[in-house]
């Protein structure tokens, strides 16, 4: 099975961030049909609260149960608004884990959080700001945590960042990485060092899938590898 792990959906709060489509789900699933994909994770895009915003992804999913998986979003700039959002959407809505954009929304996550996230055993997808060794504290202190560092921890293309993501890939038995937007020389090393710990991922609807799914595709790795970065390592993480 092939798994997207990196969709949004929504139409997003602001209008000085690019948003200025309705990303609708039918949308997405044409993107992911004409990519061969089966199965695609979305979340919401940017917004200042996401109680809304995560009960829509809920919606979406029951309606489209075959094709999507639903993540929550929350903003850890709010931290207690970030609780209660994150409390609500794995217990109430059952999505299945958490994306963190600490860039946009501008907050990391708390201890509260990140026990919360490991109390559901779901993973946490969390673009960085800056340099993805600001995540080490967190990884050491919380070795059960689930953290999937977005772009092989650096967008667009940052070499150096994807260095520092594949040291903490392969120091670290709980960090894993998705593929979208990396550079192809540091993915291919990141695939032929550690294949366990990358989930493909595409970022649409900014990228195409089927652009994204050639990326991996076109590695220069075992083929039972590149089912692993395809969607075995994704499902292996949220027990399906």
């Amino acid at each position: 099975m092939i798994v997207d792990a990196h969709c949004h959906i929504g139409r997003g709060e602001f209008i000085d961030r690019a948003y200025d489509i309705d990303i609708t789900p039918e949308f997405i699933i044409r993107l992911a049909d004409e990519a061969e994909i089966d199965k695609t994770i979305v979340f919401p895009v940017s917004y200042s609260d996401y109680s809304y915003a995560n009960r829509e992804v809920a919606m979406t999913v029951e309606k489209y149960p075959d094709k999507l998986i639903g993540f929550c979003r929350i903003n850890c700039s709010n931290p207690k608004s970030a609780l209660k959002n994150l409390d609500e959407s794995l217990t109430n809505l059952d999505l299945k884990g958490v994306k963190i954009h600490e860039g946009l929304d501008k907050g990391f996550p708390n201890r509260a959080i990140v026990e919360m996230i490991m109390k559901h055993d779901v993973p946490m997808i969390i673009h960085q700001k800056g340099s993805p060794l600001r995540l080490e504290p967190m990884i050491k202190s919380y070795p059960d945590l689930k953290v999937i560092i977005c772009h092989l921890g650096g967008y667009p293309g940052n070499y150096i960042y994807h260095a520092e993501t594949i040291y903490l890939l392969e120091k670290y038995k709980n960090v894993y990485a998705d593929t979208a937007q990396a550079q192809h020389y540091r993915l291919q090393e990141a695939a032929e060092r550690v294949p366990e710990k990358l989930i493909f991922g595409s970022d649409a609807p900014w990228y195409h899938p089927a652009i994204e799914k050639m990326r991996v595709e076109i590695l220069e790795i075992r083929k039972s590898d590149k089912e692993k970065i395809l969607g075995g390592n994704i499902l292996r993480l949220l027990n399906l």
